[in-house]
């Protein structure tokens, strides 16, 4: 089987070499030729060497045709087309001329081809010219089937415009060939491509844009489409420059082709000469220009794909970006085309579940929609898209309604047939949402506005047109109805002095030299004036434009204004009473002072005198200075408890006539001589339920008001009942009296009328809190030189037991204190005292007329009683070991008759309270007065 394949192809050489005809192989891989047995003997290859490398090959052929000659020319990769090549190839025996076919295939690394070697008139028709020129031009249209095939199979444009380039180089000999580009106002031109011959430079910058003159002899021939042709020796004048710029680069021929497209001259290509001067033939021309077109066609046509695809491109990226669903229906209204938005607003997860439907199938879509579409309206639609109405029409997961606008567009052909419809959808959901939620915000925020009367308003100076709220208008005294104009030029209410800052401002303004207003304004309602805050802000200022815009707002601060007044005058008040209050700590060490002077005076005086009537004297002195110091305090004592708002009631039923009774009897020796003191008012029986010790308060601190400033008269104290059921004390006196001015301010604190007359200037201050902690009512009425009378009124609350309070001070007389001392039997005190001091003053008013015994603490007190059995017991609160409330419980339960007595100096009336608690019978608060001790243990011993 062999053998017989071997034959046949012996045979088969045998018969091809009969036609001078033999096979050759390339491989591109290893750059090598592999000949059959007729080539290598007629390239005069050794006998049994077939093979033979590119380079070598090459080499075979003469110089001139070296640079025709392409071994990548012999196939084309994917290509079936046939290539032939006629070249002369030098052999041993001499020059041939040979002629290579070749098939192109799948196989882009092998090529099989066939060589033939040409007869003697072929050969004598190569050498020719004519043949040459055939030749030549066979090998230039290959070359340029090449070029064009890269340009067709490449998306770079460069390398088959590069490839082309080349070629020029090749064919025509040349040194450097470029292509310039003109743009758009010929102004300058700019390199786009270039391609230089081995050894030489490229001498244009990529991208660098080369300034030129239009109107120069060079380039007014090229931008109106004239070739140049010129050697450096047919340089005309007018082209003095291009000749310095030729000679500088040694450049001896150049011809410049114009590139046009259309109508427009774009740029022109270029080849230049250095080492030749250039003779151009009339097929030379005719070829560079052909290959100048086929450039130009070439380099439009890829720049029209480039735009063609970036206009794709951005349309692609505009359905993408675009913040709205597009549709795009062919003209039978089949949906061919939706972008991902689109899609969203519809809920579908793949667009190609929406493609195929159909627009006049809609189901929103009703017969005059449709009818207005196929006759190629420009339709706009907004409305309330159902999802619900689309189960048949197309797959989607949507509930409910969306707000959607939507606009068709009917897309027309160059003969004005419709060939598509294009749909653009917004979603304007949350866009009507948040219009809702606006509108609502507008409406809360004129609530507010209203409910904070806080007023906004915009105002154009120049159209005189704006709006405002309703809020504003109340905030200057308007209704809506009034128009802004009217008020921006003169707003009625608006008090004149602060309407005329206004109107400076906005002419200000209007100039536009100022540019903010702020200012509290009285507004006239009729009966009174309110306060605005007015804001205005110069928010755009464009008087050019028309246009100088205010931005206002006011908001209502009368409360505010009237809280300042209100602060301002507590402030006034305050830094009054600060001022009192300093006065009346001076006033106090006077006051202090004055009354312990007498008192430590007289005191030593009574040491040194003999004389009982000087004796008299100075005690009487020592006790009513005594009195004054006790006063003093308790008035100290009750502003505090006022300030701390601990100030205590005891209510219990009382006996105004009675009460009235014990205030006279205990003032009637202590009425200067020329005045006197009367009871009158009401005289039949009345019964109260109130605070004695408080009433009493009130009433005596009236008395001894008018006994300081009435020298001659009478003071009269009583009471009225009132028809409104209300009891009306006074205390009316024929003194001084009080002038006008100083009426008003006499129940206020630290108030004195005569700084020369003792008092803390309390006293008043203190009753009308107490009368007005009664539920009553406390004045005064005053002529100056005629009197005054001082009153207080509260309710008349009847009492619910007969069970009168009976505590109080009491007259008494010398026959009290003679009973006394003509008792047979002394009676037993003790005295539960732990302080010497005061158990020496109790003991020096007692020890003449009763028997006393000292204990000096509670606990020591209780076994004093238990062993000496005292008639009387006296009880100081605080002590050592056991204080005295403790030792009076304890006693109690062994003895619940004997009189117990409350000694302290804890004077307030809850002190009171918590010893009748205890056990106590009585309360004497310290200091002592003897007079009321002997009282007390008179009363509580009448018996024994």
């Amino acid at each position: 089987m062999n053998n017989s394949i071997k034959e046949d192809s012996s045979r088969w050489d045998k018969a091809i070499s009969v036609s001078n005809m033999g096979w050759w192989e390339a491989d591109y891989n290893k750059e090598m030729y592999l000949f059959s047995d007729f080539v290598a003997q007629l390239l005069g290859l050794d006998a049994g060497k077939n093979e033979m490398s590119f380079h070598d090959f090459q080499q075979l052929l003469p110089e001139d045709y070296r640079n025709l000659f392409n071994y990548t020319s012999l196939f084309y990769k994917g290509s079936d087309e046939m290539f032939e090549q006629r070249l002369p190839v030098n052999t041993p025996k001499g020059k041939i001329w040979v002629l290579l076919r070749a098939a192109g295939g799948q196989d882009t690394n092998r090529c099989t081809g066939m060589l033939q070697q040409l007869s003697k008139e072929e050969t004598s028709y190569m050498e020719s010219d004519s043949g040459k020129r055939f030749e030549r031009m066979l090998y230039w249209q290959n070359s340029i089937s090449d070029a064009l095939l890269v340009f067709l199979q490449e998306k770079d444009a460069v390398i088959s415009v590069h490839m082309m380039l080349k070629e020029l180089l090749i064919q025509f000999n040349a040194d450097h060939t470029y292509i310039m580009e003109f743009d758009n106002n010929y102004t300058c031109e700019n390199c786009i491509y270039e391609v230089s011959k081995e050894g030489h430079e490229l001498i244009y910058e990529e991208n660098m844009c080369n300034a030129i003159d239009k109107s120069d002899w060079w380039n007014s021939r090229l931008t109106t489409g004239i070739p140049i042709i010129l050697n450096l020796s047919d340089i005309p004048l007018e082209g003095g420059e291009k000749l310095e710029w030729m000679k500088g680069r040694h450049i001896n021929s150049i011809i410049f082709l114009p590139l046009l497209s259309g109508n427009d001259i774009w740029g022109y290509v270029g080849i230049e000469f250095a080492t030749q001067k250039k003779e151009w033939k009339q097929d030379e021309r005719l070829w560079f220009t052909f290959i100048a077109n086929i450039l130009s066609i070439c380099l439009k046509l890829r720049r029209s794909v480039e735009e063609a695809e970036n206009r794709h491109q951005y349309f692609k990226w505009l359905l993408s970006s675009i913040p709205a669903g597009i549709e795009l229906y062919n003209a039978d209204g089949k949906l061919i085309e939706v972008n991902d938005k689109d899609a969203e607003i519809f809920g579908v997860a793949k667009k190609e579940d929406l493609l195929g439907i159909n627009l006049f199938e809609h189901p929103l879509a009703n017969k005059d929609l449709k009818d207005r579409i196929r006759t190629g309206e420009t339709v706009d639609l907004s409305f309330n898209y159902s999802f619900d109405k689309m189960v048949d029409y197309y797959q989607t997961p949507q509930k409910g309604t969306r707000a959607l606008i939507t606009k068709i567009i009917p897309l027309r052909n160059h003969e004005g047939k419709i060939t598509n419809y294009f749909i653009l959808v917004i979603d304007n959901t949350e866009t009507q949402n948040a219009q809702s939620r606006i509108i609502e915000f507008e409406e809360f925020f004129s609530l507010a506005g209203d409910y904070a009367k806080v007023g906004y308003a915009r105002y154009d100076l120049i159209k005189c047109e704006g709006y405002a709220s309703d809020s504003w208008y109340l905030n200057v005294g308007e209704t809506k109805d009034k128009a802004l104009k009217e008020l921006f030029t003169s707003c009625e209410y608006i008090h004149p002095e602060d309407r005329g800052k206004i109107e400076y401002f906005l002419e200000e303004a209007r100039k536009g030299v100022l540019k903010k207003f702020r200012e509290n304004v009285r507004i006239n309602r009729g009966d009174r004036y309110t306060w605005s805050c007015v804001n205005i802000l110069v928010r755009d200022y464009r008087p050019e434009e028309g246009i100088i815009e205010l931005v206002c707002i006011n908001y209502d601060i009368t409360e505010l204004k009237e809280m300042e007044e209100k602060l301002i005058e507590a402030k006034n008040h305050a830094e009054t009473l600060d001022r009192l209050k300093s006065a009346f700590l001076a006033n106090m060490s006077h006051e202090i002072r004055t009354p312990l002077n007498a008192i430590v005076g007289f005191a030593d005086l009574l040491a040194d005198t003999e004389d009982r009537n000087e004796r008299s004297q100075y005690m009487a002195i020592v006790r009513e200075n005594n009195d004054l110091l006790l006063q003093l305090i308790s008035d100290i004592l009750d502003l505090s408890k006022i300030e701390a708002g601990t100030f205590d009631f005891i209510f219990g039923d009382i006996d105004v006539n009675r009460m009235f009774e014990e205030i006279v009897l205990s003032y009637k020796i202590k009425v200067p001589k020329g005045v006197e003191l009367l009871r009158s008012g009401h005289q039949g029986e009345c019964r109260l339920h109130s605070d004695k010790n408080r009433l009493t308060q009130v009433i005596t601190n009236f008395v001894n008001n008018a006994l300081k400033f009435t020298s001659q008269g009478s003071i009269t104290v009583g009471y009225e009942i009132t028809p409104d059921n209300m009891l009306h004390f006074y205390v009316t006196d024929t003194g001084t009296g009080i002038s006008p001015d100083k009426v008003d301010s006499i129940f206020e604190r630290f108030v004195k009328l005569n700084s020369f007359v003792q008092g803390t200037g309390l006293g008043l201050s203190i009753c009308k809190s107490i009368i007005e902690q009664l539920g009553g009512t406390i004045g005064v009425e005053s002529e100056q030189g005629v009197g005054s009378t001082f009153w207080f009124t509260i309710p008349w609350t009847q009492p619910e037991s007969n069970n009168i309070c009976t505590d109080g001070l009491i007259s008494v007389h010398s026959h009290t204190l003679s009973a006394v001392s003509t008792e047979t039997r002394k009676l037993r005190i003790l005295i539960v005292e732990d302080n010497s001091s005061n158990y020496l003053l109790i003991a020096s008013i007692l020890r003449k007329n009763y028997e006393l015994q000292h204990a000096e603490n509670g606990q020591e007190g209780i076994e004093m009683y238990q062993l000496w059995k005292p008639d009387i017991i006296l009880m100081d609160i605080k002590m050592p070991v056991m204080d005295g409330l403790t030792a009076t419980t304890l006693i109690r339960k062994q003895d619940k008759e004997i009189p117990i007595i409350i000694t302290t100096a804890f004077a307030f009336e809850q002190d009171k309270v918590n010893a009748l608690q205890a056990g106590c019978n009585d309360f004497l608060p310290k200091p002592i007065n003897s007079v009321h001790l002997k009282n007390l243990i008179i009363k509580w011993t009448a018996n024994k």
